[in-house]
């Protein structure tokens, strides 16, 4: 078993956030699309904790830290332009 797209569009709960957002999801409004899904997909599966499928493979993942922990000059670093 894999995670995919298709398995991210199909789901019951991101599918519809997908669906509701195509500025963000699609391919034609945004080409890092697909990162975007496949993320979207695997946040709402770590919340869901010992409930989701992926649970003991999203287990497996290293601790991240997001950019909420980044100061204003590092966020100001990550800008285009």
């Amino acid at each position: 078993m894999v995670m995919s797209l298709n398995k991210a569009v199909s789901h019951p709960v991101a599918g519809k956030i997908i669906a509701e957002n195509p500025d963000c999801f699609s391919k034609e409004e945004n080409y890092d699309y697909e990162q975007l899904t496949l993320a979207l997909f695997i946040f709402y599966e770590m919340t869901l904790g010992k409930n989701s499928y992926w649970y003991p493979y999203l287990r497996l993942m290293p601790d991240v830290e997001f950019t909420s922990s980044w100061s204003e000059q590092e966020m100001i670093a990550t800008q285009d332009g």
